[in-house]
């Protein structure tokens, strides 16, 4: 996700430098064990806060199409939290 971010920022002009990337891997209890959720906290930090909203959603829908996220199994959930630092 931040690797395709990364890209349409250095295409449009963005600063994303300092953003952070925490996933945080739950797996299922029954066997065979599997992973059950990848839950993805993306932090910008206020120098990479992009004041255009139009730009936060384009940054954002990028890091939902990213390609390794779409290559994963339906059966694995991903909610993505975008915190945009104002401090």
């Amino acid at each position: 996700m931040a690797t395709v971010m990364g890209i349409l920022a250095r295409r449009h002009g963005y600063a994303l430098e300092g953003t952070r990337v925490h996933v945080k891997k739950k797996m299922t209890a029954e066997k065979p064990r599997r992973i059950a959720e990848l839950a993805v906290e993306i932090t910008l930090p206020k120098s990479a806060t992009l004041s255009v909203a139009d730009a936060r959603a384009a940054v954002e829908r990028e890091a939902h199409e990213c390609p390794v996220r779409l290559s994963l199994l339906d059966a694995i959930c991903v909610p993505v939290r975008f915190d945009w630092q104002t401090d």
